[in-house]
């Protein structure tokens, strides 16, 4: 939301722009805040859609083609640079209306301990998507089971409590 948020505010600013050196660092920006909001409504998009749907929602999202047809169509008809960029940049206004129906990721809010949120945000989604979830997961991410053992009977990486870093992201 945050990153849609400001890419609106850029992209006015962007309309409003009166050299070429603010056009280009405010366009740098709209870019940025584009490229933030399509990832997260991917990420939201394939954590709340079963697996049977998860292939076409990916294709969906890609159809960027799309928007450079009504991109050519809106610039025959809008004739202004500014005006051009002003409407463009309101058409992000509806997608703000999704703050109200769209959920929180559930992987950030069990990351982030919050797991009475992500349990109910859980069970939601396996409703829409016509799935069961079984109630021993939530037990697992609350703590109350036997922390999980690989083959020899030590525990795995993930419940050891280490704490990592972006040094183990490249160590060899």
């Amino acid at each position: 939301m945050t990153c849609l948020m400001l890419q609106l505010t850029f992209a006015v600013g962007v309309a409003f722009s009166s050299n070429l050196i603010t056009f280009i660092a405010l366009r740098f920006m709209v870019g940025a805040f584009s490229n933030g909001a399509y990832y997260a409504a991917f990420v939201i998009g394939i954590e709340s859609l079963g697996p049977s749907k998860r292939a076409l929602f990916g294709m969906t999202m890609s159809l960027s083609a799309v928007g450079y047809l009504l991109l050519g169509l809106l610039a025959y008809f809008i004739r202004d640079w500014w005006l051009l960029q002003l409407v463009l940049s309101f058409s992000t206004l509806p997608l703000l209306l999704y703050w109200w129906f769209i959920l929180e990721s559930p992987r950030w809010l069990i990351v982030h301990k919050k797991t009475d949120q992500s349990r109910k945000v859980i069970e939601r989604i396996a409703k829409e998507n016509g799935v069961n979830f079984p109630q021993e997961v939530f037990e697992k991410l609350n703590g109350s089971s036997k922390p999980e053992t690989d083959r020899r009977g030590s525990r795995t990486p993930s419940n050891s409590g280490r704490r990592y870093s972006l040094v183990d992201l490249v160590r060899t």
